[in-house]
């Protein structure tokens, strides 16, 4: 009777531990199958790979005087071919700009000079004014307008002294192409 005791104490150890280790396997699977929303909670969003992402435009075809707004970051940015009498008048200091020399604005190092620009014919800035955000309207002759409370910007999206804005509109990180008919906004070369 004690090989029979023996062989039923066997068996019933040996389900006993296969229950047991049937029981942690699935424990096991059930932890690493509900810490993957988590770990994936982690990673970023298509929404955010996207604001991170650079746009790349064609200016080819964009004329003296001509304006094309682009989306980056989900906010628009605004390509603006400047003319040459555009060009001429924001070489005259006007006394009625708040930070003429764009010391307290954001724009890149490259972009730091009268035009704001790399090129001084290419204007390119977000179309976000700078005090709480309405969108300027461009106007060919003079520069931008805020209609939400009055900002006047200039041809250089700098602002004029009296305005409830507090700095010049900024300009992205971009560089041009080697050809130089496309932008790239969104990094810097």
């Amino acid at each position: 009777m004690t090989s029979d005791n023996n062989i039923q104490s066997v068996v019933q150890w040996t389900k006993n531990k296969a229950l047991h280790l049937g029981f942690m396997v699935l424990a096991g699977l059930t932890v690493m199958v509900s810490l993957i929303p988590f770990v994936r909670s982690w990673l970023p969003s298509s929404a955010t790979k996207l604001t991170e992402a650079s746009v790349r435009a064609d200016i080819s075809q964009l004329m003296p005087g001509q304006m094309m707004t682009l989306v980056w970051q989900g906010k628009p940015v605004w390509v603006l071919r400047r003319t040459q009498a555009m060009i001429a008048a924001l070489k005259n200091a006007n006394p009625q700009l708040r930070d003429p020399h764009s010391e307290l604005s954001v724009q890149p190092s490259s972009a730091q000079n009268d035009a704001r620009s790399i090129h001084e014919e290419y204007f390119v800035v977000l179309g976000k004014c700078t005090h709480m955000g309405c969108i300027p309207v461009y106007q060919p002759n003079s520069g931008f307008l805020c209609p939400c409370h009055g900002s006047k910007f200039d041809l250089a999206g700098r602002v004029l002294k009296g305005a409830p804005a507090p700095k010049n509109l900024i300009v992205p990180p971009y560089h041009f192409s080697v050809d130089g008919k496309s932008l790239i906004i969104g990094e810097v070369k």
